[in-house]
This record gives C-alpha cells, sequence and structure tokens, in this order.
C-alpha cells in the first residue's frame, strides 16, 4: 500500500494507495498535451529544487512548463490540462515496519480532494525519507533524462508497455553495460562488495570507483553508466532496496529491487545483482 503527501513546510496526511498503479491509456496520451509545471520544495537550500531546475532547463521537451512555488500548486492541481513533476513522500505499508521515501513523480491534474487520488504516470525513488540527505541530487540530471525518454518510448506502444512495474523491460539491454565504463560510489555496494577489491572479482568489464562529487563531472562523459540506489541506510528498518543502472543519456540497463536483511540481503547492491550486469 502506498501513500503520498507533497513535501513542502509539513507533511500533509494523505488516504491510501493500495495497489500498484497503472496510468489509464487516455491520460497517459493527454500528458503530452499538457503544460508541465515543477514544483518547489519550499526550502531555499534545497539540492533539489537547484538540481530538478537545471536539469528540467536543460533536457525537457515534451511538453511547455513552468517552475512554480509549493503553494501554487494546491490552486493548479485540479487541472487535467496541468502535469507536474513534483517530489512526494510515498509510504510503503506492505512493510512490516512501513518505510516512507521521497519520490520523484509526473503526476496529472485531477479535480480530486486529496493528492494521493491524482493520477501519475512516472515515480522514481530518491531516497529513504529518515536519511537526512540529499545525495541523490547529482543523479537528478540522469533521471529526468530517463523520465523523458521513457515516456517517449512507452507513447509509442501504451497498450504493450502500461503497465505497473514498467522499469523491468530495461533488464533486457543489461548486456551493453559492458560497453561503457561503469562509475561505482562504493555507498550503492553492499557490505557483501565493499571488502577491498571484492567488486572486481566479480565485474570484469571497465569501471572506475567515484563519489558523490564525482558524479556530476563524470556524467559529462561519453558511455559512462552510474549505480544508483535507495534503501534503509542507517535505520535499518525492514524495507525495500532499490537498485539502478542509469547512463547520462537517459537509457537504463539494469532495475531491480529486494527487501532488506541485515545477513542475506543488506543494503546496496548484492553480489547476485553484479553477477545479472556482468553478462
Amino acid at each position: 500500500m502506498r501513500k503520498l503527501s507533497l513535501i513542502l513546510l509539513v507533511i500533509i496526511p494523505l488516504s491510501g494507495f493500495a495497489k500498484k498503479y497503472i496510468p489509464e491509456k487516455d491520460v497517459f496520451m493527454n500528458f503530452f498535451n499538457s503544460h508541465t509545471y515543477v514544483v518547489m520544495q519550499d526550502n531555499p537550500f534545497s539540492e533539489y529544487n537547484t538540481a530538478v531546475k537545471a536539469a528540467v532547463e536543460k533536457h525537457w521537451t515534451l511538453t511547455k512548463f513552468t517552475i512554480i512555488k509549493p503553494e501554487e500548486f494546491e490552486t493548479l492541481r485540479k487541472d487535467p490540462n496541468n502535469s507536474f513533476i513534483v517530489l512526494t513522500r510515498d509510504l510503503h505499508e506492505n512493510d512490516k515496519m512501513p518505510a516512507v521515501y521521497d519520490f520523484i513523480n509526473i503526476m496529472i491534474g485531477k479535480n480530486v480532494n486529496k493528492i494521493d487520488n491524482m493520477p501519475y504516470i512516472f515515480s522514481f525513488p530518491l531516497k529513504y525519507t529518515k536519511e537526512d540527505n540529499e545525495e541523490y541530487a547529482p543523479y537528478l540530471d540522469m533521471i529526468i533524462l530517463f523520465a523523458q525518454k521513457h515516456l517517449e518510448r512507452v507513447k509509442q506502444n501504451p497498450d504493450k508497455l502500461l503497465r505497473a512495474d514498467m522499469f523491468r523491460i530495461y533488464n533486457k539491454q543489461v548486456k551493453q553495460i559492458k560497453n561503457t565504463t561503469l562509475y561505482v560510489n562504493e555507498d550503492c555496494l553492499s557490505n557483501q562488495l565493499k571488502p577491498e577489491n571484492r567488486f572486481k572479482q566479480y565485474y570484469k568489464h571497465p569501471f572506475v570507483y567515484c563519489t558523490d562529487k564525482d558524479i556530476k563531472a563524470a556524467s559529462e562523459k561519453d558511455n559512462a553508466t552510474f549505480l544508483f540506489k535507495v534503501g534503509p541506510e542507517t535505520t535499518k528498518f525492514k524495507s525495500q532496496v532499490f537498485k539502478f543502472v542509469l547512463d547520462n543519456k537517459g537509457n537504463m540497463y539494469y532495475y531491480s529491487k529486494h527487501v532488506y536483511n541485515n545477513t542475506k540481503k543488506p543494503d546496496g547492491f548484492l553480489i547476485s545483482d553484479i553477477k545479472k550486469i556482468n553478462k
């Protein structure tokens, strides 16, 4: 189960989202005729604001767009001719200890009382909420590029590609990773892979270790791919760990998730993930 709340000065409580959401075809197709509003957080020091604004202004071509303040969202969100790129706080209640994540969503306006009754056509996890950081910020450029390319792809074949778990289709591209340089932020790796030289025991193609600070510069290079992970980190709640391999041109090569377990399935990419991408 999933509950959504817009991240403003306070968290707005919302009713439950009870099942995986599949956008209706007409709602999805109408998005391409909408005006997209990019909703800022009400925090002048937010790295999210800076990064998402720069990414949209650099890359977004699907629709006309306007950057807005969070208080403008409530006025605009009931119009079905509007769409929104917005940061939400999502509660997955199927976890034994409910885990809350920050997601970037693309939502469609609808005249409903509650935000979580608005349809959305794209949703991507950025972090586990209890971690007080915005370490995802350097990846937002890639995520916005991916969102745009993903929506264009689904538009070409909505009858086949409109489904609840749309990202798994990209695992068919996993073999292409070997033709790139994989940038490995050790924060994305589980303890299974952190001992010195352990990663290269399982991954035989070109890679370099990097830090969050290196991501922006590396994303300007040709044939670069990146690990990206969202998990419980230091809180160690039993919750989902999301894992992606993205490049700097809007492509996804790998997507997987697992339920965190400190011993068998710790936070981060597992040995089993690296074996899958080492093709």
